[in-house]
C-alpha cells in the first residue's frame, strides 16, 4: 500500500515538471534588436523623407536659403524686364501708328503751312530723331477740283513744303522723299466741302 502511494506521488511530480517545461517553450519570444540598430533604422527612415537642402534637424541650411532667394530674385527681375520690354514695344508701335495716321491739311488751292501743321510736323520731327534708322516718303494730295495736271503740281508743292520744314527742324534730307498723287487717291470719296478738306493733305509713309 505504501509502495503504491509512493509510486503515484512520483508520477504526479514528474508530470508537473513536464508540464512546466512545455509552458516555458510555448511562451518564448524572439530577442529584441539591439538599441543602436533600431535608432539607425529610424534615422534612415527620417532622412529618406527629408527634402533636399534640409539638415539633420529638418531645417534648410543658410547657404541653401541664400541660393533659393537668389533664384527667386533672378526670376522676378527677368519677368520685370520682359514686362518693361513689352511695354516699350507697345509704346513704340503706338507712336509709329500716330506718326503715320496724322496728316497735314491745307487750305483750298494752297501749300502754306498753318500753325497746326507746323505743330504736327514738329512732333513728326521728334519721332524721326528718336528713330534714326527710319526714312519717310511724304505724299501730296488734293481735292477733285481743278485739272489733273494742276493738282499733281499742287500736291508736289505741298509735299515739298513739309519736307523743307522737316529739314529746318534738323532732319537729314536723305531720309525724306516726296511724291504727288494729285486728286487720284482721295481719302474721302465724297463731293462736298467736308470731303474736300480731308483730301487736301500731306500723308506720311515709313520706308525703312
Amino acid at each position: 500500500m505504501v509502495f503504491q502511494l509512493l509510486r503515484i506521488t512520483v508520477i504526479v511530480f514528474l508530470s508537473t515538471i513536464l508540464l512546466a517545461g512545455c509552458g516555458r517553450k510555448a511562451g518564448s519570444v524572439a530577442p529584441e534588436a539591439p538599441a543602436d540598430m533600431a535608432t539607425s533604422s529610424e534615422e534612415a527612415d527620417a532622412q529618406a523623407g527629408m527634402p533636399d537642402g534640409m539638415g539633420d534637424d529638418g531645417v534648410m541650411s543658410e547657404e541653401d536659403m541664400l541660393t533659393e532667394r537668389a533664384m527667386v530674385a533672378e526670376e522676378q527681375a527677368r519677368q520685370a524686364e520682359a514686362m518693361r520690354q513689352a511695354e516699350m514695344a507697345e509704346m513704340a508701335e503706338m507712336a509709329q501708328a500716330a506718326f503715320v495716321n496724322e496728316d497735314i491739311h491745307f487750305a483750298f488751292d494752297s501749300f502754306l503751312l498753318d500753325p497746326e501743321a507746323e505743330r504736327i510736323i514738329g512732333e513728326k520731327a521728334a519721332w524721326l530723331r528718336d528713330n534714326g534708322g527710319a526714312s519717310i516718303q511724304i505724299e501730296g494730295h488734293c481735292d477733285e477740283r481743278g485739272t489733273s495736271d494742276y493738282n499733281l503740281a499742287l500736291g508736289e508743292r505741298r509735299a515739298n513744303a513739309v519736307q523743307q520744314y522737316l529739314t529746318v527742324l534738323g532732319i537729314a534730307p536723305d531720309r525724306l522723299s516726296t511724291i504727288s498723287y494729285g486728286e487720284e487717291q482721295p481719302l474721302d470719296p465724297g463731293h462736298d466741302e467736308a470731303a474736300w478738306s480731308r483730301n487736301r493733305r500731306a500723308h506720311f509713309v515709313i520706308s525703312q
